[in-house]
């Protein structure tokens, strides 16, 4: 069925199909936090993703509802408890990061991250906020998973083993153990802040920078966090843009074949061999978040997205400093995870 077509062409049918399905679901049925069904349908079927079998994906579910239920019941049981609190969050952040920096699943390790930050703070406004939130996204997730799944049969099975995960190099012990050290110290400190100031209004700087810490030689300097911005940048103007259309044509029929047209060109940056294809996923995702959270009786699309670059600008100029400020200790880390690789390939070469 498939013969004829390259190995990037099914990679983009896939990926397009299955992130346009997630949309039209979301958009269709619209249950709290539907937007981060195509966000997580994209995380799974982007470039260099394999096919995930069906007891993967069930683990993948367990480990997230497993993540929320615990992020409610921690905020629950200790938020009246800061101390205890912070210092419980602070070994499971360390526990994140280094299972981040040992080859850790992504997905599953970016919704821990929203758990045990995004949580918390639902919850100092109204615990039934919070359980809305996590019903939410296991909805979902479900419906990812399936989608994932549905598209994975029909696709992956006509490409064969072509598609390779691309595993990347996990450091020593030791590096992995000071770079997850330093991803607490930035952390840690803006947690204790927004907790003790109860900044629920902008809670999506603190995920941020959460996610961010977690690969600080990623975001060492203005290189990594003007990529970011980049990509948000081009996702906002975009969404800007599609939300214009849409106020001149408010239909669904029409909202999904705009959708369609916008993912097949992002597709194809997505998945070049361009060093920018990750920051048009990047780019990509932000219009998925900035149109669903907007509707289309307000114009509500432009001053979204300037409050998420704004957001964004926060978490990267914070973490750009504290990088600046510990940046002596990352180089040293970086100059010993280097050593230990040449090291390792010499010894290979020896053999």
């Amino acid at each position: 069925m498939f013969g004829k077509l390259s190995l990037k062409d099914m990679q983009i049918m896939r990926f397009a199909t299955g992130l346009l399905v997630a949309i039209a679901l979301a958009y269709g049925f619209n249950w709290p936090l539907a937007f981060l069904t195509p966000v997580l349908v994209a995380k799974f079927l982007g470039p260099n993703t394999t096919r995930i079998k069906l007891s993967g994906l069930l683990t993948l579910f367990i480990i997230i509802a497993a993540a929320f239920f615990a992020g409610f019941a921690l905020s629950s049981s200790l938020i009246n408890y800061p101390v205890v609190f912070i210092l419980v969050v602070t070994v499971i952040l360390f526990w994140l990061a280094y299972w981040g920096n040992s080859g850790g699943n992504e997905i599953a390790i970016t919704m821990l991250l929203v758990a045990i930050t995004l949580i918390p703070m639902l919850s100092m406004l109204h615990p039934l906020i919070a359980k809305q939130a996590i019903l939410g996204v296991l909805c979902s997730c479900v419906v990812a998973l399936m989608i994932t799944l549905i598209c994975n049969e029909i696709f992956v099975k006509g490409i064969g083993d072509k598609l390779k995960e691309q595993a990347a190099p996990i450091a020593d012990h030791a590096v992995r153990v000071r770079m997850s050290l330093l991803s607490v110290v930035m952390i840690v400190p803006v947690l204790v802040f927004f907790l003790y100031f109860q900044l629920t209004g902008a809670v999506l700087v603190l995920i941020f920078i959460a996610i961010l810490a977690q690969k600080p030689d990623f975001v060492a300097g203005v290189k990594g966090a003007g990529a970011l911005l980049l990509g948000n940048s081009i996702g906002g103007i975009a969404a800007i843009i599609m939300f214009s259309l849409l106020l001149a044509a408010p239909n669904y029929s029409f909202a999904l074949l705009l959708y369609a047209i916008v993912i097949l060109i992002f597709s194809q940056f997505i998945f070049s061999n361009r060093k920018l294809s990750p920051i048009y996923a990047m780019a990509l995702t932000t219009v998925i978040i900035i149109i669903s959270g907007s509707t289309l009786e307000d114009g509500g699309a432009s001053s979204k997205f300037y409050m998420r670059i704004f957001q964004i600008a926060m978490a990267c100029g914070y973490i750009v400093l504290v990088t600046w400020i510990m940046a002596p200790l990352l180089s040293k880390i970086q100059n010993q995870s280097n050593a230990l690789e040449t090291q390792s390939v010499d010894s290979y070469s020896e053999v």
